[in-house]
């Protein structure tokens, strides 16, 4: 994939640490390269609206091609396949998955890069610098509904739950696996949504789109910037459809690894681990022995080749980056404010959440806390009472949702999950960007403490 990369675009993600530990995965850049390089390929890439649109259509069209791979995938009896069937079934899926993530890629890469565009030039119009997130929040916000959005509003509207079902099956997919959702799943939630949600998102489209047009005009935007914050809305409109088309193509994975995993009599979480270059290894015999499913995994990637690091390796890494300890005195900390939800502070009890699955002592109105978000995470983001993140920008997946379900989220805070635990009372001030610790869940003893030593 990296050389793919340079090969069609000239242009690569920055060297990447990719670790994996149960069901969790966290992604690590070099910021200022990575935000330098996204700039770029956002100049490069994204600014001519007949250059991305043009990216985006040719990227549609290619889908047709993958999806008439899937389709094959399954209708197919795989277990009646030859060992050579078989391993060109898999060669040509692998193919058409990286045709369909190159384009993306760059897009992505680029939309990162796209938040410091938009916030130098605001800065250099003249907007006060605490004053830029907030209209960033605004002008950027996307003009179409994100994919789980459109799902709802096609299920309150839906008179056959079977034909839902099959076109949506795969909604609580992720990159841990997938299942097949049953028309249970879609029955009960359709007796919880209001009827009337359509014209509702309509009702908050037309919002969305006159906040816009009171920014320009309370700041005096011209053109030029205008045009930009369309090009970072696309970029986010683009990512979430992408979105959906993976957690789809999770299953036809999963399938073929299915079957996988029977000829070469492994377990399937095993092969799961894999990426796709490795698991290719195991199905031609260039690698004979698949080693135990391993706690710790991880990959390093550069500008031409992606290595996979030894589970030692992984773990440490891990360590240093993940589990490293934060100031414990930390009362109160900052992030990026991506939505005020309906104004006002929130307080409420916190719910660390690293496994979107794992949603059964998660309680209506308890306050997210998590290292990221992503589309399985919309489940517990619609129970929460505000989302507060460790990374993320006004581009991140908790940006998008947060703003279509109108809840206060502060994202990019660097130490959420580390000073928050389980049941402490919080407040989430999204206006200000600001989470403050009101009382520890053991009763405030370790608050104490801390101010005891400090001469409070």
């Amino acid at each position: 994939m990296p050389q793919d990369l340079m090969d069609t675009y000239g242009e690569c993600w920055p060297p990447s640490l990719f670790l994996f530990h149960g069901r969790r995965m966290v992604w690590l850049n070099e910021d200022p390269i990575f935000r330098k390089r996204g700039k770029n390929i956002f100049r490069k890439y994204m600014l001519s609206k007949e250059g991305r649109e043009r990216m985006r259509n040719d990227w549609r069209e290619g889908n047709k091609t993958l999806f008439a791979h899937t389709d094959i995938i399954e209708k197919t009896d795989l277990t009646k396949l030859s060992e050579k069937e078989f391993l060109a079934l898999w060669q040509d899926f692998y193919k058409h998955i990286n045709a369909f993530w190159l384009p993306t890629i760059i897009q992505e890469l680029g939309t990162y890069g796209s938040e410091g565009v938009l916030s130098d030039l605001l800065l250099a119009r003249g907007v006060h610098k605490q004053d830029i997130p907030g209209v960033m929040e605004i002008l950027t916000a996307p003009d179409t509904l994100s994919f789980y959005r459109k799902e709802e509003i096609e299920l309150a509207n839906a008179s056959d739950i079977v034909l839902h079902q099959k076109k949506y099956f795969w909604l609580k997919n992720s990159y841990n696996g997938s299942s097949v959702l049953s028309h249970s799943f879609f029955e009960e939630r359709k007796r919880k949504l209001p009827k009337d949600l359509h014209h509702r998102e309509e009702k908050r489209m037309n919002e969305t789109k006159k906040r816009k047009a009171d920014a320009q005009r309370k700041y005096k935007l011209p053109k030029r910037i205008m045009d930009i914050a369309d090009a970072v809305a696309f970029g986010i409109e683009w990512q979430d459809e992408r979105k959906g088309y993976i957690f789809l193509t999770i299953h036809h994975k999963t399938l073929l690894l299915a079957e996988a995993s029977r000829r070469l009599g492994v377990a399937l979480e095993q092969l799961l681990d894999l990426p796709f270059f490795e698991t290719e290894k195991y199905l031609t015999g260039e690698q004979l022995r698949l080693s135990e499913k391993r706690e710790f995994f991880g990959i390093h990637q550069n500008e031409r080749q992606s290595k996979l690091l030894s589970e030692e390796e992984a773990e440490s890494y891990w360590n240093i980056y993940v589990e490293g300890e934060a100031d414990k005195n930390i009362r109160s900390f900052r992030g990026i404010t991506v939505s005020v939800g309906k104004g006002g502070a929130v307080r409420g009890r916190v719910k660390i959440l690293l496994d979107p699955h794992d949603l059964t002592s998660f309680k209506e109105g308890d306050i997210l806390v998590t290292s990221m978000t992503s589309p399985e995470y919309v489940f517990a983001m619609k129970k929460a009472g505000a989302i507060i993140t460790d990374t993320g920008g006004l581009t991140s997946h908790a940006a998008v949702t947060s703003r279509e379900l109108g809840k206060p989220c502060i994202v990019g805070t660097k130490v959420a999950t580390k000073v928050l635990k389980d049941d402490d009372l919080v407040e989430v001030d999204a206006k200000r960007g600001i989470v403050t610790l009101l009382e520890k869940a053991d009763g405030g003893k370790r608050m104490r403490e801390t101010q005891k030593r400090s001469g409070e």
